[in-house]
């Protein structure tokens, strides 16, 4: 008897078969993606008393009324997704009334323009461990989400929150993932260090100016935090606190991204991160020099300072930064002489674009960079000739536009187009 069926993003349309529901050993039900296809009615779900996933995803449900009640009545269901179906034009006094999930243990509801009311007919799902509520209209958060202790990753981006975060979530101390993006959150309540499970965070696109007790507390309590990613908000240097307080043995952080901010300083808390492995503090209004301290993030892979207000030389603390890879301190005011400038060998990223790089390429570059693919030193103050060396690097990417040089390209320049 068939277990598994996967008609997925297979072009039909029209009315879901109710001969789909003498199925009676199905598992494993994936109909989504198919965008023309639709749901008159749910009562030959009621017949597939195996099913365990049932994946729906952009089929139109908005007709079937009784779908919920259905679903209540599988006793092996743990996975639907039916994302984008249009939930919002089922009758939410219906739902409550008649809808008993206990069982699901992974909703996918995202992009159902969604409401509180309708989520109360979710009350019994506490035994959740993943749900997804992103692009709805919702908020503030269901009644019964406090309860559900099992929960780890909730996904709330794209909704209609302001304010602070919702004190339903202080309860949830399951969580290990948690995505607020996109939304009207102002400010983060210091109890959000009480999440010590916490291992992503996503705050973006948000309008955060305020963090009760500063960022640096936050990030002492939550020691397993590995990505906490804040770009596009109102966050200023006040709000990120001093020190990081010693709570834990290590800090976990591997990526933090603060772009698109109003920062005008680098956190002072930096070196404490010693697992960092992405900085992202690009598109702020950063002043001053790049700390030396910078060469003490050991595991650093990815460093990002584009579009702030930086100045002074390129400390040589780079240079001890051996896994690094990916660098752009483009549109800045730096100011060294390019050969005294210590790179590591890894880089395959460079942007120096638009700042006040002066002196003569090293003639040996082809050897200080030889893992280099794109390296962008346009619009600087750089003088001399190319070095021939140059030549040694399997460049993609080369811009040494709006410079001062002079005398003859590499001949393996003349020769590729010879």
């Amino acid at each position: 008897d068939l277990q598994v069926l996967s008609l997925s993003d297979s072009q039909f349309f029209g009315s879901i078969p109710h001969i789909f529901g003498n199925l009676t050993k199905l598992n494993f039900l994936d109909l989504s993606f198919n965008y023309h296809l639709y749901a008159d009615g749910s009562d030959w779900i009621s017949q597939l008393s195996s099913l365990q996933y049932l994946y729906m995803s952009y089929v139109y449900l908005g007709k079937a009324q009784n779908l919920l009640k259905v679903l209540s009545m599988l006793p092996s269901l743990s996975n639907i997704e039916p994302v984008s179906c249009s939930l919002n034009e089922l009758h939410a006094d219906q739902l409550v009334r008649a809808t008993n999930v206990s069982r699901v243990q992974v909703p996918d509801l995202a992009e159902n323009g969604l409401e509180a009311q309708i989520l109360d007919a979710f009350h019994n799902m506490t035994f959740i461990t993943k749900i997804d509520l992103s692009h709805n209209n919702l908020n503030s958060t269901p009644f019964w989400l406090s309860s559900c202790s099992k929960l780890v990753s909730l996904f709330l981006a794209s909704n209609a929150f302001h304010g602070s975060f919702p004190s339903a979530f202080q309860n949830i101390s399951s969580l290990t993932e948690l995505e607020l993006a996109e939304n009207n959150f102002d400010s983060v309540p210091s109890w959000l260090g009480g999440l010590k499970g916490l291992q992503y965070l996503g705050l973006s696109g948000n309008k955060i100016s305020h963090i009760e007790g500063s960022l640096a507390s936050i990030l002492g309590n939550c020691c397993h935090l590995q990505s906490l990613i804040m770009s596009r908000n109102k966050i200023q240097g006040d709000a990120l606190g001093g020190n990081i307080q010693p709570g834990c043995i290590r800090y976990d952080l591997q990526q933090l991204d603060l772009t698109n901010n109003e920062l005008d300083r680098f956190p002072a808390w930096l070196v404490q991160l010693v697992n960092l492995e992405l900085l992202d503090l690009s598109e702020n209004s950063i002043n001053g020099l790049i700390p030396q301290t910078i060469g003490q993030l050991k595991k650093l892979n990815t460093l990002y300072l584009d579009k702030n207000n930086l100045h002074g030389n390129i400390p040589n603390s780079l240079g001890q930064l051996l896994n690094l890879q990916n660098l752009d301190i483009s549109l800045n005011h730096l100011e060294s002489l390019i050969s005294d400038i210590t790179w590591p060998k890894q880089l395959v990223y460079l942007n120096l674009n638009n700042n006040h790089i002066t002196g003569s390429l090293p003639q040996d570059i082809g050897d200080r960079l030889p893992n280099v693919t794109s390296l962008l030193l346009g619009n600087n103050l750089i003088s001399g000739s190319i070095p021939n060396s140059l030549c040694k690097i399997n460049l993609y990417n080369l811009d040494l536009s709006g410079n001062m040089l002079s005398g003859e390209i590499p001949d393996c320049w003349r020769d590729s187009q010879g």
